[in-house]
């Protein structure tokens, strides 16, 4: 269990250092409620590309961006996400045992959330029990996206546990 925090303190300085060093725009997340429910009645925006940021049986998020953006990502998972497969994760996401690892103000579930450019305009949609997405958009419509993960309110409370 504590080498789960180890690898979360380590991910989160690796995004802190590298923040500092970025020559690009940053995009981030916007919670919203119309989000959560386009995805928990499994509804495929046709004109995104899907991915997901976990293991493929209970993804920590699940992002749609628009295709006019390529999206670069070596922590990003691309999938041809159907009705059928995002029931399935819903449905799989609502009944798995809750971990520890859920942004404290989604008291254990999944939450949406608009991708936004820098700019404040939407590129995309987020559902994640995280609440923490940056994205780096890049000339020629490339868009970064790195790993979700807690907003430092929360990481915060995981640091002084003595599990």
């Amino acid at each position: 269990m504590k080498t789960h925090y180890l690898f979360l303190l380590c991910l989160g300085m690796v995004l802190l250092v590298s923040s500092c060093s970025t020559k690009y725009p940053r995009g981030t997340i916007r919670e919203n409620h119309a989000v959560t429910n386009i995805f928990r009645s499994a509804e495929i925006n046709p004109d995104y590309n899907y991915f997901y940021y976990g293991i493929v049986l209970e993804p920590d998020t699940i992002m749609g961006i628009d295709k006019g953006y390529t999206v670069q990502s070596r922590f990003w998972s691309p999938v041809d996400l159907t009705t059928e497969q995002l029931q399935t994760w819903i449905t799989t996401l609502d009944n798995a045992p809750q971990d520890n690892v859920f942004a404290s103000s989604y008291m254990g579930r999944y939450q949406g959330a608009y991708v936004l450019d820098p700019n404040g305009d939407r590129v995309g949609m987020w559902y994640s029990k995280l609440d923490w997405g940056v994205f780096e958009f890049q000339p020629d419509n490339i868009v970064v996206p790195y790993p979700p993960a807690l907003k430092e309110i929360d990481r915060g409370r995981f640091m002084n546990r003595d599990d």
